[in-house]
């Protein structure tokens, strides 16, 4: 092509040129004619047809409506199915701002429910109102003391096997009302719990109890490791469930877990083997059908 032609229309067009310098100039040509185009008195007798938004660029309703049917019918004429229709830019813009509104309006209600309960809580913990369920009845008689082992065992509604009183754990409120203090960082244990070697652990007895005297407080690691969960007789002994010494090499971590739990190795070697045996002979039974 004859370097007079570069950067021209007619680079673009007649000798198929596409440098930068011939795009530049294609596109400045359309957008000079799209202008022009728009720029046009729209006729009368033109709005609501496809010439309407195609020949002179009206992007009226009308215009915009007849545009969307002719594409319609002629994707259907071409795919030989029915097109389903979409709604208009105006319609568009008017559900996106209707679905704009409902989810500020949502925001703004959940903002206000939070509220209402924080003032709630924050004027039982200031001591300005009762809490409407618990602080209808005293707390001295909302528990019964088991003579056997000096529990408080808590007679309210349980959850997970603690009581609640006045917005909080039952037990963690009557450890503060006699002066016990709880720093950050650490959890009230049950020692009741942890000397009675009878109970099997988890959602005990025990976890009723608000008796301050009962109650004591640790880190999270030393509530642990007070546990009967398999990860505390681990850690306490040093050896797993299955009796392999749970130290050394014996111990990895598990990467691909989200908690990246410890694992013993062993333990999982023979976990291993068993899955492969198990697969061999469901293999082994099909192929003898």
């Amino acid at each position: 092509m004859p370097d007079q032609w570069h950067g021209t229309l007619g680079g673009y067009t007649n000798h198929k040129c596409r440098c930068d310098q011939c795009r530049a100039a294609n596109s400045a040509y359309m957008k000079q004619a799209r202008l022009k185009r728009r720029s046009r008195q729209v006729p009368d007798h033109v709005h609501g047809t496809v010439n309407g938004y195609g020949s002179y660029g009206c992007r009226c309703d009308e215009c915009t409506e007849a545009w969307t049917a002719d594409s319609r019918a002629r994707k259907e004429r071409i795919t030989g199915r029915p097109v389903s229709a979409y709604a208009s830019k105006a319609e568009r813009k008017l559900l996106a701002d209707w679905k704009e509104a409902r989810r500020e309006n949502r925001a703004i209600n959940r903002s206000e429910r939070e509220l209402k309960k924080i003032l709630s809580r924050l004027e039982v913990a200031l001591g300005l109102v009762e809490a409407r369920a618990s602080g209808k009845v005293p707390f001295n008689e909302r528990y019964v003391v088991n003579p056997a082992n000096g529990c408080w065992e808590w007679q309210g509604k349980l959850q997970n096997g603690y009581g609640s009183y006045k917005g909080m754990g039952a037990h963690r409120w009557s450890f503060l009302d006699a002066g016990g203090v709880i720093p950050d960082g650490m959890n009230l244990d049950h020692k009741c719990h942890t000397e009675d070697e009878a109970c099997p652990g988890g959602e005990c007895r025990h976890r009723s109890c608000v008796n301050p005297d009962h109650l004591e407080a640790v880190t999270q690691m030393e509530n642990m490791l007070r546990g009967r969960s398999a990860a505390a007789i681990t850690l306490r002994t040093g050896v797993c469930q299955n009796g392999h010494p749970f130290e050394g090499d014996n111990v990895r971590v598990r990467a691909h877990h989200p908690r990246k739990n410890r694992e013993c190795v062993q333990c999982n070697r023979e976990r291993s083997r068993r899955w492969r045996a198990a697969q061999r002979a469901r293999l082994a039974a099909y192929l003898d059908k």
